[in-house]
């Protein structure tokens, strides 16, 4: 029994020397098999990698079809006289509105001390008292009126109330073509500034019936809505019209800050009614007048 169970241990000792012998071999040759493999694919790989992805972006370049983009530097404009109205000026002709003021004459006077008497009474009523150099004549003026309607029937109440005798007398303010040279906004302020000008007017008119008529409320309404239209229009037109040399803004501009120095001039919580209502109709007849200067002037 010893002697078979040494025959078959060293049965089984020879076959693990025989079966390690044998591995040894298989296994280096997987690995010949492996790095063969790899070298395949990797060299197929390659050249599908460089046939298609490297060689068309390096012939793109090459057939120079391909432009950088260069971002370029935006220098900005600098106008070469910083005074000027404008930028971008253009010519334009203005056409001036033409007004037409029915106005109640007291009397007209060769004397002006006479005048001026005339109008220190008419004032002291309530009256405007304004006095107009009219050729030999000085002419007095109690108010005055866009509606010829209107200045019929305040003559007719002057007449049966305070034995006031008057007549009409017109005052014209013609329209005329004034060449701006200025860009289209600046342009369009210069109109507006024009055309608020009988708007004003208007105003001073609704705001000396309204006084007379003791209806405050509307008067003082009448009266912030005119103020603050006037500053805001002066405000811009000296924006825009900054630096400029044109003698018609230059002009137009004065008039119109005159106009709103006068008008705030008017104390309407002041106690001296009489005062105040001449002083209202006063600046109604200066405002058409100034702007009859102006035109006049061109």
């Amino acid at each position: 029994m010893l002697m078979l169970g040494g025959v078959i241990l060293r049965k089984s000792r020879q076959y693990e020397d025989v079966k390690k012998s044998s591995t040894a071999p298989g296994i280096l040759i997987v690995i010949l098999i492996g790095i063969a493999v790899y070298f395949f694919v990797a060299g197929s790989m390659g050249k599908w990698f460089g046939e298609n992805v490297v060689t068309p972006v390096f012939s793109f370049f090459e057939q120079g079809d391909f432009v950088p983009e260069i971002e370029e530097s935006v220098v900005p404009q600098v106008s070469e006289n910083p005074d000027t109205i404008s930028e971008n000026p253009v010519s334009k002709n203005i056409k001036t509105p033409s007004v037409s003021v029915f106005a109640l004459q007291t009397g007209a006077f060769s004397n002006m001390e006479n005048a001026n008497s005339a109008a220190q009474t008419l004032k002291s009523k309530g009256g405007a008292g304004y006095v107009i150099k009219d050729g030999e004549l000085n002419r007095v003026l109690i108010s005055s009126y866009l509606s010829s309607n209107e200045a019929v029937n305040v003559m007719a109440r002057l007449d049966e109330q305070q034995s006031i005798k008057v007549r009409q007398f017109a005052i014209e303010v013609e329209p005329v073509s004034i060449e701006v040279k200025a860009d289209e906004e600046t342009v369009l302020v210069i109109e507006e500034g024009f055309n608020f000008i009988p708007q004003a007017f208007q105003s001073m008119q609704d705001l000396s019936f309204s006084y007379d008529g003791n209806k405050m409320e509307e008067c003082e309404s009448v009266y912030n809505d005119l103020t603050i239209n006037l500053d805001c229009l002066i405000e811009h037109m000296e924006i825009k019209t900054n630096g400029t040399s044109n003698t018609v803004v230059l002009d137009e501009l004065s008039l119109l800050k005159s106009y709103r120095d006068k008008i705030k001039s008017i104390d309407l919580a002041s106690e001296d009614r009489v005062a105040i209502s001449s002083k209202i109709k006063y600046t109604g007849i200066d405002i058409i007048y100034g702007y009859k200067d102006l035109i006049d002037s061109f």
